[in-house]
């Protein structure tokens, strides 16, 4: 799928901040105790770590601590609680959570990422997102991975829902390419508002077998019903000036 190029290499995700750092084989020690003490080396012998401001040591969720403790492929630690995420996952994220789980795990996928399905599992508030369009896309097609359904995830006034909407304005053929490959209809819907001045000439035959047939013959009736309002418009008009 072609998505205009966001720069995601130089993306700074305000949300996750350094909580610790260490340059050692073990993860930074947090300022108060952690419920979760052993953790494995990691291969390189010099690799800083840093800690999600969001996911840190302190994250309670139903007056719960922490007991799983994920490391991202570029080394950033999120404290999570395994009851929320087998909750949401049909395959234990992956097989990554077993019990007991006393040790990190480490997760195949950057900090940005992990940090949008971490959010939308804990359901935060979307103005708390600050992640790009990209990496928004990239977190909604991850979703299977961890056994997270896409459906269930990306409906009306959920995180991912709102906040791929904050881009609609900008960049709506992208989110309704997005909408359309996984039948996200609550999705498509109010994006489709902001089509009405798209040039259908300028659809790559790429994005089209992304879309698939059904969503594609909605942008076009789309651009039918504006033409024909459009028309009856002129008409009124022409027969109001007789």
């Amino acid at each position: 799928m072609e998505y205009l190029d966001l720069n995601i290499s130089n993306f700074q995700d305000t949300s996750i901040g350094s909580y610790g750092t260490t340059n050692g084989l073990g993860p930074p020690t947090p300022s108060s105790p952690s419920p979760l003490q052993n953790f494995p080396a990691f291969p390189e012998a010099e690799t800083t770590f840093s800690t999600s401001t969001e996911f840190s040591p302190h994250k309670s969720w139903k007056s719960l601590s922490p007991d799983v403790f994920f490391s991202s492929s570029d080394y950033v630690l999120f404290y999570v609680h395994s009851q929320l995420i087998l909750a949401a996952s049909d395959n234990q994220f992956h097989s990554l959570i077993t019990h007991p789980c006393d040790s990190v795990i480490a997760v195949p996928d950057p900090s940005q990422i992990l940090d949008v399905i971490l959010r939308q599992l804990y359901n935060t508030p979307p103005r708390q997102f600050s992640a790009s369009l990209e990496v928004l896309i990239s977190a909604v097609e991850r979703l299977p991975f961890y056994g997270i359904s896409i459906k269930k995830s990306v409906v009306a006034h959920s995180p991912l829902h709102s906040s791929l909407l904050s881009y609609a304005p900008i960049f709506p053929i992208e989110i309704y390419t997005l909408a359309a490959k996984h039948d996200l209809l609550d999705l498509a819907i109010p994006v489709s508002s902001h089509l009405l001045s798209f040039d259908l000439f300028s659809l790559a035959e790429e994005r089209t077998k992304e879309m698939g047939a059904i969503y594609l013959r909605k942008l076009l009736f789309l651009h039918v019903g504006r033409i024909e309002a459009l028309k009856n418009i002129h008409v009124a008009l022409a027969i109001k000036d007789i």
